[in-house]
């Protein structure tokens, strides 16, 4: 028997429809993902254990549900969400890929926007997915790091193109920068050693006039 996870109604199992028929809440989205009860709820929105109705396997889906009368206020939440969709797209854990699908559902009063994830991966990855609860990232705010993941090669012939860090800081001016600086710090020690060198000679200069003084000095009396 399958129970809608909102109002609890009951349908046998191979007739569930897309939509509860008593409280209208999508329950098999995409043809393909049937809601089955609910995990938890968190910052990137609430997650349901959700069988693969092509391979009767379970994952995880996530829905974040926005009323439309709040999209203005919430804008922070749906750039997470694209933000996190890009991000984990072409990410794999154990060699299975992390997000399985994603897409948005609009309805009369609300926006919902969906991701379906790998069970384990769901697991292992945890508050990672949620990229720390927060608002979303700023353009230059560094994301949560995939180094130890296996991309997959498309992507990962794409990230090998991007200019690394240090390429961005002479675009920016920021190795010249760096740079001048450097090549400042020789010629101050350079000069730094002619001073020095300056104050030894006419040390030893005086010195020198001091003991010629003395030894004249030394005639005159003999």
């Amino acid at each position: 028997m399958y129970i809608c996870p909102l109002c609890e109604k009951k349908y046998p199992p191979n007739q569930v429809p897309e939509d509860c028929v008593q409280c209208k809440r999508p329950l098999i989205l995409n043809k393909r993902w049937r809601i089955e009860i609910p995990v938890q709820q968190g910052p990137g929105g609430e997650d349901f254990d959700t069988t693969d109705i092509k391979s009767n396997e379970s994952v995880i889906l996530r829905e974040l549900r926005i009323k439309r009368s709040d999209m203005g206020a919430r804008q922070s939440d749906v750039a997470r969400y694209e933000s996190n969709t890009k991000r984990l797209g072409g990410m794999k854990s154990e060699g299975k890929k992390v997000l399985l699908d994603s897409f948005k559902v609009e309805t009369k009063n609300s926006i919902c926007f969906y991701q379906v994830f790998d069970a384990d991966a769901w697991a292992m990855l945890g508050e990672e997915l949620y990229l720390g609860g927060g608002d979303a990232p700023a353009e230059d705010e560094d994301l949560p790091p995939i180094e130890g993941r296996d991309l997959d090669p498309e992507l990962a012939a794409m990230l090998a193109k991007l200019p690394s860090s240090g390429d961005d800081k002479k675009k920016k001016g920021g190795s010249t920068a760096l740079a001048t600086t450097d090549d400042k710090l020789p010629v101050k020690a350079s000069g730094d050693g002619a001073v020095a060198s300056r104050a030894k000679i006419v040390i030893g200069v005086s010195v020198l006039v001091l003991i010629i003084a003395g030894v004249l000095a030394a005639l005159f009396v003999l």
